[in-house]
């Protein structure tokens, strides 16, 4: 069993991470791609991995981010944790969303697809919107009701 990478400054955790960054572009690049051509491949837009590169982050870059990169890229993921300080195999573990039923990612689908007009859009957030302010309306007697039952 490997041992857990020390800690490291944030000043050392900016330039390792920038020159894996760096590198991970440079072999991108010799592959043909441009920079919007990442950006589409690895859904990570150029301000954030030019910032990556040159070390302008305040905070660790998000997990999800980070994988997503080396993804779309195909290459490993466990130098960018290594160079951030965060361990290899051992790294973090985006967390997962919960469970939405059908309908809901359904709707989420719908509002993400270019192909659903705005028109259409527009009426389901109506009546999402509708939906939610019923639901705040019928809390609060659900709350006096059942504080009334348990009064009696």
């Amino acid at each position: 069993m490997a041992a857990a990478p020390k800690p490291v400054s944030v000043a050392v955790a900016r330039a390792r991470f920038g020159a894996w960054v760096q590198r991970t572009l440079e072999a991108a690049r010799d592959r043909g791609l441009t920079d919007r051509q990442i950006a589409k491949a690895t859904g990570v837009g150029t301000s954030t991995f030019h910032r990556w590169r040159i070390g302008d982050w305040k905070e660790l870059p998000e997990v999800r981010r980070v994988e997503a990169f080396a993804v779309g890229l195909q290459v490993d993921v466990d130098p960018a944790w290594k160079a951030l300080g965060i361990g290899g195999a051992s790294a973090p573990v985006a967390t997962p969303e919960l469970p939405l039923p059908p309908e809901v990612r359904t709707i989420l689908r719908a509002l993400a697809d270019p192909n659903v007009s705005s028109a259409q859009k527009a009426v389901i957030r109506e009546m999402l919107t509708m939906l939610a302010d019923r639901a705040e309306s019928i809390s609060p007697r659900r709350t006096r009701s059942t504080t009334d039952e348990a009064a009696g």
